[in-house]
């Protein structure tokens, strides 16, 4: 079933979208040229800045967590679509205030060539930027082959602790190293009950039926890993253990993909992360036992 929307012309959809979320935060951030959502509080900045960029529809990431702590400015493309490599470095320049400028990208096709792209005209122009890419996601790969996967909410904790590192006076290298740690020890699984609809296009971008759900969907309906009846918790883990018992266990080693789930613990830095295999493999078997996945 398609879900309804309240917007006008689909064509203006980005741009009245933005200009209704700088107008409803004027006391946070601005609307800068080329679809910049900017930190009001940029100009004062005496430290690391940070700089983030994606499509818009995933609201209220990315732009919604531009502000004191976060991100400094969030270049935002059309709906799913990455913004062009330009903007992203006139982010950069306009964020630069000396200490250097940690940049945030999110595992996707069109996200990483404009990242690619800006990090060579970064490198032309002489800018102290460092890259850090989120890929988080373990329903499409291991973490062996991390170049694969997805990059999905994974990237919120990441914009804070960055920020949190760089408000605490910290130097480029350092930042960008508390944020690759976090990076590298970081997991998420998606768990969807419904599809989305594009809001510019209006096409299905998922079909699931009202007793249906998937686990491991991408944020743009892209393939999950398991589709099942969407049932009670403890009738969901009845089916899983007797599935198991009969099948090949194609289910089992896609839910232990899980395992890898690292619960992070961050100080205000972000510099204490929780890595002990033992403790973080029990806790995600405690959590993902409560959307009826078992281990």
């Amino acid at each position: 079933m398609k879900m309804k929307k309240f917007i006008n012309n689909p064509e203006n959809l980005t741009p009245e979208l933005l200009e209704g979320f700088a107008e409803a935060h004027k006391d946070l951030v601005t609307l800068g040229e080329n679809r910049m959502i900017i930190n009001n509080k940029l100009a004062e900045a005496d430290r690391v800045t940070i700089v983030t960029q994606g499509g818009s529809g995933h609201e209220p990431a990315i732009s919604g967590f531009v502000g004191e702590g976060m991100v400094d400015i969030s270049v935002v493309g059309d709906v799913f679509a990455a913004p062009g490599p330009q903007a992203c470095l006139d982010a950069i320049k306009l964020a630069d205030k000396g200490k250097g400028v940690l940049y945030i990208v999110l595992n996707h096709a069109g996200d990483m060539l404009t990242g690619n792209l800006t990090m060579k005209k970064c490198a032309k122009e002489g800018l102290n930027v460092v890259k850090v890419v989120t890929q988080e996601d373990i329903a499409n790969a291991p973490r062996s082959n991390a170049d694969d996967r997805r990059g999905l909410v994974g990237c919120i904790p990441t914009y804070k602790i960055a920020g949190a590192a760089a408000a605490e006076g910290k130097s480029l290298e350092e930042v960008a190293a508390i944020a690759q740690r976090f990076a590298d020890n970081m997991a998420t699984l998606a768990v969807a009950v419904s599809g989305a609809t594009h809001p510019a296009t209006g096409s299905l971008l998922a079909d699931l039926g009202e007793d249906e759900m998937e686990i491991g969907m991408g944020q743009h309906g892209e393939h999950a890993i398991a589709h099942f009846l969407l049932k009670a918790v403890h009738h969901r883990k009845h089916d899983d253990e007797r599935h198991d018992a009969q099948g090949d266990g194609s289910d089992r080693n896609a839910r232990n993909k899980a395992h890898e789930t690292v619960f992070a613990t961050a100080a205000s830095t972000g510099s204490r992360v929780a890595q002990s295999d033992g403790n973080f493999k029990r806790k995600s078997q405690d959590v993902f036992s409560r959307i009826g996945l078992l281990f």
